[in-house]
């Protein structure tokens, strides 16, 4: 049975239309970048923004190769170095605190010897034959996935919390632990943390950039960005997202009033 010819025309111009109107709903896509580990930290504040956007977003670590890089940048969190300052906001200090066993007799360290460590390059403690075998660290030091691997006899391994740490270090008194920064605040009563070049992590040397094992990240809100983002933005620098910057083992820093505050 033959169709008429006229709703055959119809119905091909109807479906012709639909793929049109379709592809003009394709939403652009805006990137967010979070450096350093933060992908995690901000994560469930952006999912609960999605479904606010014309746009669909892309939640990046800025690593090579983390994803689709096609779209427009609109947030950054990264270093202040990389930013330089261009309309940037500090946000937080990210850095690792060493500590070993009370019994350990190395309470400073220099900034080589500390990088060493992280890179896991070091095989015994400075002047000795003692070998180093077991460093842990926390969650939160390395970004998921960028631990470094093993080096010779030396075991990178992950501990959950630090008084896991302190009970293995009571077994093994020359291993090491990285803690994260906010350790400075509080830190364990069984270890003792190191000094780098001389300088202890406390609260003051920290606010103050002197102590060398830490950076501060900035925020950025660039042109263009969608209302939702500014909102994020503003969220991320509230004092009531401290809790979160420091449960993820940060120290938020204040700008109330240009600088850092206890």
């Amino acid at each position: 049975m033959k169709l008429p010819i006229l709703p055959v025309i119809l119905l091909a111009f109807t479906l012709t239309g639909l793929r049109a109107e379709d592809s003009g709903l394709r939403l652009n896509t805006i990137r967010i970048v979070a450096k350093g580990g933060f992908k995690e930290l901000i994560k469930e504040e952006v999912l609960s923004r999605l479904n606010r956007m014309d746009s669909s977003c892309e939640l990046s670590s800025g690593e090579t190769g983390s994803g689709n890089t096609s779209g427009t940048t609109v947030l950054t969190l990264a270093p202040e170095r990389e930013l330089k300052g261009n309309g940037s906001v500090p946000l937080l200090r990210k850095g690792v605190v060493i500590a070993v066993s009370r019994k350990n007799p190395y309470k400073n360290l220099t900034r080589q010897e500390a990088e060493k460590i992280l890179k896991n390059d070091f095989p015994v403690w400075p002047e000795t034959d003692i070998p180093v075998k077991n460093i842990y660290y926390l969650p939160h030091i390395f970004e998921s996935g960028k631990a470094p691997g093993k080096k010779g006899k030396t075991r990178f391994s992950l501990v959950r919390f630090a008084d896991i740490a302190e009970k293995l270090l009571e077994h093994d008194p020359k291993a090491i632990v990285l803690l994260p920064l906010t350790a400075a605040i509080s830190p364990p009563p069984a270890l003792q943390t190191v000094s780098i070049d001389g300088i202890l992590p406390d609260f003051d040397s920290i606010t103050e950039g002197r102590y060398p094992l830490q950076e501060t990240y900035s925020l950025k809100v660039h042109d263009g960005a969608p209302k939702e983002i500014s909102e994020l933005a503003e969220l991320l620098r509230s004092p009531a997202y401290r809790r979160n910057i420091l449960n993820f083992g940060s120290i938020p820093i204040h700008t109330t009033n240009g600088g850092a505050q206890k």
